[in-house]
C-alpha cells in the first residue's frame, strides 16, 4: 500500500479502518518529503506548494479525497480556504494557505535535528518504508543515521 500525500503519522486513524484487515507483514510505503534546512519556513515552502496542489487541484471541487483528507477536523477551515484559492486562480495564495504545522507533520523538513526528532512518531505508524524525496544525498544519510 502506499500513502497518499498527506500521510501524517501523528494521524493514523485515518487509514485505520483500510488496514483493519492487512495480514502480517503487510508493507505500507509512504512517500515523504525530505528538506533540511536551518530555516524551516524556507524548508517547507517545496511542501506547502504540493499540498496546495493536491488539496486545490486535484480531483472535483465537489468532491476532492486530498481536499477530504486535509481537512480532517484540525484543518478542515484552513483546507477549504486552500481550495478556493487554487481554484480562483492564486496559486502563491493557496501555497500560502496552508498550515506550516499541515506541511511540518507530513514531511522531514528543517534543521538537520529535525528528522531525528521525528523519527518515533514514524516508527510508531502504520508505515514500513519511508521513500524519500529528496535531491540532496546528505538529507539521506541525515535519515539513515536517525534510523539505524
Amino acid at each position: 500500500m502506499g500513502c497518499r500525500s498527506s500521510n501524517s503519522p501523528f494521524r493514523n486513524d485515518v487509514y485505520a479502518e483500510s488496514l483493519r484487515h492487512a495480514r502480517p507483514g503487510f508493507e505500507i510505503a509512504c512517500p515523504v518529503q525530505v528538506v533540511v534546512s536551518d530555516d524551516l519556513a524556507q524548508a517547507l515552502l517545496p511542501i506547502k506548494w504540493m499540498l496546495a496542489f493536491y488539496i486545490g487541484g486535484m480531483g472535483a471541487a465537489a468532491k476532492n479525497f486530498h481536499l477530504d483528507l486535509n481537512r480532517a477536523p484540525r484543518f478542515e477551515n484552513e483546507a477549504r480556504e486552500v481550495q478556493r484559492l487554487f481554484l480562483a486562480g492564486d496559486r502563491a495564495a493557496a501555497a500560502a494557505a496552508v498550515p506550516d504545522a499541515l506541511a511540518d507533520e507530513i514531511s522531514l523538513a528543517g534543521p538537520p535535528d529535525a528528522s531525528a526528532s521525528a523519527s518515533p512518531a514514524w516508527k510508531a505508524s502504520p508505515v514500513t518504508t519511508i521513500l524519500a524525496g529528496t535531491r540532496d544525498p546528505a538529507s539521506i544519510r541525515l535519515l539513515a543515521d536517525a534510523v539505524l
